[in-house]
């Protein structure tokens, strides 16, 4: 009975891991990319259920960038780009921190790739 509950639990973890968090749902998932280009001003954000996801959305696009498993933020911390740039590759920097001053102590995360998320049709 034990090992039931156990394989039960299992499973149910695995199967909310593997769906889409809330900020892309009705979203249809694009081919990924090395790089996106960014909006002066626009800053990332952590999925709400997911810390090693990292999202910036550019208005009609939800770009999602997942983080190594060591890697994540918290759904309120700040995240920003080591440095100011038009665009953002996997393998570029964030940490945690603000516009005006950089967590010289904060975690250091590399980006992934870039996955686009358009609204369905």
């Amino acid at each position: 009975m034990r090992l039931a509950i156990a394989l039960l639990a299992v499973m149910l973890t695995a199967s909310a891991a593997d769906s889409p968090p809330q900020e892309l749902s009705g979203r249809t998932a694009g081919k990924p990319q090395r790089c996106v280009s960014v909006q002066p001003g626009t800053a990332f954000f952590t999925a709400d259920s997911d810390p090693h996801l990292l999202l910036y959305d550019d208005g009609k696009t939800i770009w999602a960038s997942r983080l190594e498993a060591s890697c994540g933020f918290g759904p309120s911390e700040s995240i920003i780009p080591d440095e100011t740039a038009s665009y953002y590759c996997k393998g570029d920097l964030v940490r945690q921190g603000n516009r005006i001053e950089l967590s010289p102590f904060g975690r250091r995360c590399a980006l992934g790739n870039f996955t686009p998320y358009r609204v369905s049709k």
